[in-house]
C-alpha cells in the first residue's frame, strides 16, 4: 500500500486512500498475522516473530519468514504469479471528500493494522 495512492472503487461505492503515517500507532507493539489469501488456517507468519510489518516513505511495508509448508506459495510469488496484496484494518480517524458524489473519497488518517494478506 502507498501513501496517498486512490484505491480502485470499492464495492463501486468509494475510494480510499491512506495518509503517511496512519499505520504508526498500530506498530508500536503489534499483533498482526500474515495469511495466503486471508485464509485463517494458512498463516504465513505473525509479529513480533516471523512477521516484521513497517512504514517507510512509500508506504506500509512486510517481511514474512514463512513456515517451510508455504514454499508452493513462495515459488508462485517469486515466479510473478502472485501479484499485489490485501490487508484488513480498522479506521481510528478518517476523513470524507463528497465533492464527487458519484464517488466520495475515504482518507484514512489513522487505521489499527489486523493482517496482511498475499
Amino acid at each position: 500500500m502507498r501513501w496517498d495512492q486512490l484505491s480502485h472503487p470499492i464495492f463501486g461505492m468509494f475510494q480510499e486512500r491512506f495518509k503517511r503515517g496512519a499505520f504508526a500507532a498500530s506498530l508500536v507493539n503489534p499483533d498482526v498475522y500474515a495469511s495466503w489469501q486471508h485464509d485463517a488456517r494458512e498463516i504465513l507468519g505473525r509479529t513480533p516473530g516471523t512477521l516484521l510489518v513497517t512504514e517507510d516513505d512509500i508506504g506500509l511495508r512486510y517481511e514474512i519468514t514463512p513456515p517451510s509448508w508455504a514454499e508452493k506459495y513462495v515459488e508462485t510469488i517469486e515466479r510473478g504469479d502472485v501479484r499485489g496484496s490485501s490487508f484488513i484494518f480498522r479506521p481510528t480517524k478518517e476523513e470524507w471528500d463528497e465533492t464527487n458524489a458519484d464517488m466520495p473519497i475515504r482518507s484514512v488518517i489513522e487505521a489499527e493494522l489486523f493482517e496482511v494478506s498475499r
